[in-house]
């Protein structure tokens, strides 16, 4: 079980950089992998723990041109791709495809490479961390399409997971930034990745550092912006309205019940 989170604003980085290539490109996914127990509570009152693998999707490198680490039979040029992922510290997560006017499914050819990717996705992983919580790396597949006239322009994305060469499931994404926002959620802040230690080699960073903790520190634990609150007052009200609507209809309801009661009971003592 896993779920991938991806900020909006690099989700919409990644699209802006593959639809200004006038081919199909392709990259590689970097980000973070943490392990959380969910735990759920059923109707017997037993609790129960399993294991939720959270990925965030935090950058990526475009390598350009298709086949630009496997051969075009699908076997990948491992020197090659070492030599590209070596530039990154990053957590290697997976990689990506874009291609246009084309079904939102991988292809038999991408199929193949990202089996061979996943093994050597595995090894990959034991020779620089010594441990990989992401057992397969995931694949996203960005297609544009368009109209006979092209005034309309269409964009669609899917992050698959590719266990074998015959199963393909997708991956529940959360798209951060975009979606309604409890006022709780301005007062919390957990961040996914650590602040980059080669600042305490140098003072002026450091003491930037520490005026930038204290005034995030501040600011999330204020109040939320007005309009934060005013959207907050109008989901409020309207949902009082909702539930005067809902008990107004149930009291008419009711009554409607009673008068084909009283009128099936007049019905009856007619017929006598």
């Amino acid at each position: 079980m896993s779920n991938l989170t991806i900020a909006g604003v690099t989700l919409a980085t990644i699209v802006t950089t593959v639809r200004q290539s006038t081919a199909d490109n392709e990259g590689f996914l970097f980000g973070t992998v943490h392990l959380q127990n969910l735990n759920t509570l059923n109707d017997l009152n037993i609790l129960s723990s399993s294991p939720y693998l959270t990925l965030a999707l935090q950058s990526f490198v475009s390598t350009g041109s298709v086949c630009s680490f496997y051969e075009p039979t699908g076997i990948l040029k491992e020197s090659q791709l070492e030599t590209l992922l070596s530039k990154t510290k990053q957590t290697l997560l997976g990689w990506y495809r874009f291609r246009r006017n084309t079904p939102m499914r991988p292809s038999m050819r991408e199929i193949s490479v990202h089996h061979n990717f996943s093994k050597f996705f595995e090894n990959y992983h034991r020779k620089t961390s010594g441990a990989n919580l992401l057992q397969t790396p995931i694949f996203a597949l960005f297609s544009e399409s368009s109209t006979t006239e092209n005034k309309i322009r269409n964009m669609e994305y899917k992050f698959l997971k590719i266990p074998n060469r015959k199963e393909v499931f997708s991956i529940k994404i959360t798209i951060l930034n975009m979606m309604s926002s409890s006022e709780n959620e301005y007062r919390e802040f957990k961040g996914l990745s650590p602040l980059s230690t080669g600042g305490s080699n140098f003072p002026a960073f450091k003491e930037l550092s520490g005026h930038l903790s204290e005034n995030l520190s501040g600011m999330l634990t204020k109040s939320p912006p007005p309009f934060i609150d005013s959207l907050e007052q109008f989901y409020n009200v309207t949902l009082n309205k909702l539930k005067e609507l809902a008990t107004e209809v149930e009291s008419s309801n009711n009554q409607i019940r009673n008068l084909q009661a009283e009128l099936k009971r007049l019905k009856e003592k007619g017929q006598k």
